[in-house]
């Protein structure tokens, strides 16, 4: 499975040739960014408590990153209504990560929260692109939002899954994050396709400018 977490590398490299020329997906790029520095740091390090409190703080950030990724897709638009979300989201990050539970143990509740509020916004941000009948499967937003819904869709069934009190085998456990590893995977390359996506339109801009003719 470790090579499967691996995979995030794959979008993380697209992101380098984009990050100083495509501003739109910054905050986008920063959460690749920082999840391949915490892939690294969970590969390398054996302290579960630590590992899982440098986790639950990264998950605190790619929720705000993602967010204002959809804000520069042009959900969010009230600007107050974005930062009560924001706001919320940290209040609820405290109460289950530092009052219910432990900073250095599993956040479920937050994971169920979080993961819920990124497939409502991914599903609004597709119908808004059909809606402006976008060739959905060449506009990089679409592609990413797919793999959105796909994996923080079954987060939210594994992580309620998991909160409840119903017993479980530990190879049932293993089986289920397995399923997740390999969903991981599938949707670093659709993040992957989509970064391909944006750096081949660049391309073709930086090819029409180069053709058109210099009027003296």
């Amino acid at each position: 499975m470790v090579l499967l977490s691996l995979s995030i590398f794959l979008p993380t490299l697209a992101g380098l040739f984009l990050f100083l020329k495509n501003k739109t997906i910054t905050p986008f790029l920063l959460c690749l960014f920082l999840g391949s520095i915490v892939t690294i740091f969970a590969i390398l390090i054996k302290d579960y408590y630590l590992i899982n409190s440098v986790v639950n703080v990264y998950i605190l950030l790619e929720f705000i990153l993602f967010l204002f990724q959809f804000k520069k897709w042009g959900l969010f638009k009230n600007n107050l209504n974005f930062y009560v979300l924001i706001s919320l989201n940290m209040l609820v990050w405290l109460y289950t990560g530092m009052y219910i539970s432990d900073i250095g143990i599993r956040n479920t509740y937050f994971r169920v929260f979080y993961s819920i509020i990124l497939v409502l916004s991914a599903t609004d941000l597709v119908n808004k692109i059909a809606f402006e009948r976008i060739k959905l499967m060449k506009d990089y937003r679409f592609i990413i939002c797919i793999g959105f819904i796909i994996f923080y869709f079954y987060n939210i069934i594994i992580e309620t899954f998991c909160s409840t009190i119903l017993s479980f085998s530990i190879q049932t456990f293993y089986d289920i994050f397995n399923i997740k590893s390999y969903l991981n995977a599938l949707v670093n390359v659709l993040y992957f396709v989509a970064l391909l996506c944006i750096l081949k339109k660049m391309k073709q801009q930086s090819i029409m400018r180069s053709s058109m003719p210099v009027c003296l």
